[in-house]
């Protein structure tokens, strides 16, 4: 009995720490790698962070957590390119070479640590471990939280014990009618993957090869699951899966169901992409998961490849793309796939992966991935080109909309994944009721406080990183058609990736540079910016200690996480109580 107590007591830490941090939800997160299904790295809601408050002092470095050198892992953060995919409130999700750390959002301490082993020989061309859970295809409404827990208009969790091996469980959201949420067919006839034409002229539908209409090709070596009942899909076109499980691409190319805290596979692992493939990071809703492959890495084709996770068998469908992938691919909100290739833009059916419509321009080629925005009831889609230019297509034709004028700032080029998109809100009209509550402590701590008051959507804007700033757009209608108008361009930035946007506060990282023979190396700095004007409201001056490789630029939590080169996440916010 005295060998076991240790083990014991260890175990039930653990189910503790997750309790309690569920406990302490502050009612925000960031669903997966840049924020959502659209690929717009905008989090809608917070109860703490708003330009008001990033004016005044308090916003600060909250923690640093050194992952480097924890049972033998390299830093988990160098090459990133899935850094922050937060599986709920208390845990974000950080992935390096072929390992992924589960870290507390209030601490920074390590949860779990997992490695898929060595990492194939290949690993000077592949990208690092991928991960994603399950997001909506549209984030709902935003209210702007009085009281803590209230943030978002999400629900808080559930503290109930669920079986050996799945973690704790979080209850299925959603339900109803949801719109816009695609649950898969039956699955798609094997066969290899097929070539697609070239893109048609802009606007101008894409017809499938012939007997490839309404399918597309499964890719080869997809083993069958394990035995039992995946997840269950949500009732009435609603969101029914639980989010206590985490998906995650190893170097192999095995797709691995990984559960929340356990860290264990609840599901056979099941081969999505060739070993050795460079995947961009997967998004998953409903019951399928989407990923796309570049570089072909190891002799594999660039394609673009959609799983089924509900059956079994784990089928798996493909699409052969006729230029390479660039950056992530993105769902419109009625489901329909987003790739940007380098000769177009292509749509994709959700579950067989066959074209719908495609955009191509021999004088253009694309350089940054699909970000995809809704405005006057309609999905449009922007892109970024080589020669400086934001074009704006409509997602149900590709034909363009709009394009910005290229840039005239010498030397300037977009950044990879350079596009974020966020949305003015402000408070509506106040609730006697509401207003005759009690107030609500301050920056959202404890329970209790006045109801979320409902936010009215204001102005869109686009932003861009660039090779040295990040530029922003206003997205204006002009008569039912939509036009992009110079808004403001921050001061220089080294290197800097799609900024984050919290509400109407734009966080940007100025990445610094590694040391080199002819000096030394920056070290990065993180960026408050006010969204509106891009007056500066605060940075985070020598705290983080060394560069930031890849993206690793994440929120959740009422904080702001930036990886650095030195194997360290920082965390940055106010001193909330979460401890």
């Amino acid at each position: 009995m005295k060998n076991k107590t240790p083990l014991f007591v260890a175990v039930l830490s653990i189910w503790v720490v997750a309790l309690v941090a569920q406990s302490r939800n502050i009612g925000n997160e960031w669903p997966t790698a840049q924020g959502d299904a659209q690929r717009t790295n905008w989090l809608r809601s917070d109860p703490n962070i708003s330009v008001d408050t990033l004016s005044k002092p308090g916003f600060e470095l909250q923690w640093k957590a050194e992952l480097e050198g924890q049972r033998g892992m390299k830093p988990a953060v160098q090459g990133v390119s899935v850094n922050g995919v937060t599986l709920f409130t208390p845990l974000s999700i950080v992935t390096g070479d072929n390992d992924v750390v589960a870290i507390d959002n209030d601490t920074g301490a390590t949860f779990w640590y997992r490695s898929f082993g060595a990492a194939p020989s290949t690993s000077a061309c592949a990208a690092p471990v991928a991960a994603t859970r399950v997001a909506l295809l549209e984030s709902p409404a935003p209210t702007a939280a009085r009281g803590g827990g209230a943030g978002g208009g999400r629900g808080g969790y559930s503290s109930s014990v669920g079986s050996p091996g799945e973690g704790a469980p979080v209850p299925a959201r959603g339900g109803g009618a949801g719109r816009g949420v695609v649950a898969p067919g039956p699955p798609a006839p094997a066969g290899a993957p097929g070539a697609a034409p070239a893109p048609p002229p802009a606007g101008a539908p894409a017809t499938a090869p012939a007997g490839q209409a309404g399918r597309a090709g499964a890719a080869p070596g997809a083993p069958p699951g394990a035995p039992g009942a995946a997840p269950g899909r949500g009732g009435g076109g609603g969101f029914g899966r639980p989010s206590g499980v985490v998906y995650v691409i190893a170097r192999d190319g095995m797709l691995h169901v990984v559960g929340l805290p356990s860290s264990k596979d609840i599901q056979k692992p099941a081969q999505l992409v060739p070993a050795g493939a460079r995947v961009t990071d997967p998004i998953a809703v409903n019951d399928i998961l989407y990923t796309s492959t570049t570089g072909k890495c190891g002799g594999t084709v660039d394609a673009v490849y959609a799983m089924d996770l509900a059956g079994d068998a784990k089928t798996v469908v493909s699409y052969k793309t006729t230029g390479s992938p660039v950056g992530t691919l993105a769902l419109a909100t009625d489901g329909t796939v987003v790739v940007a290739v380098t000769n177009g833009v292509v749509t994709l059916d959700p579950k067989t992966l066959a074209v719908r419509h495609s955009y191509s321009d021999p004088a253009k080629t694309m350089v940054t991935g699909p970000l995809v925005f809704r405005q006057n009831d309609k999905d449009m889609v922007a892109v970024g080109t080589k020669d400086g230019q934001i074009l704006l297509l409509d997602a149900n034709t590709m034909a363009v909309s709009s394009a910005t004028p290229a840039f005239t700032t010498a030397g300037a080029t977009f950044a990879g994944e350079a596009l974020s998109f966020w949305q003015e809100y402000s408070p509506g009209p106040v609730d006697p009721a509401a207003a005759a509550a009690p107030p609500a402590p301050a920056f959202g701590r404890g329970g209790g406080g006045a109801p979320a008051v409902p936010m009215i959507p204001g102005r869109a804007w686009l932003l861009a990183a660039t090779n040295n700033s990040v530029v922003a757009w206003k997205i204006a209608d002009d008569g039912g058609k939509l036009t992009l108008q110079p808004g403001w361009t921050s001061p220089t930035l080294s290197s800097p990736v799609p900024p984050v946007i919290v509400n109407n506060v734009v966080f940007a990282v100025s990445s610094g540079k590694p040391a080199a023979a002819a000096g030394s190396g920056t070290p990065a700095v993180l960026y408050a910016l006010d969204g509106m004007t891009g007056k500066a409201l605060w940075n985070s001056g020598t705290a983080i200690k060394s560069y930031m490789p890849g993206r690793a630029l994440w929120t959740a939590n009422s904080q702001v996480y930036v990886g650095g080169n030195d194997g360290a996440v920082y965390a940055f916010g106010f001193p909330l109580d979460r401890r």
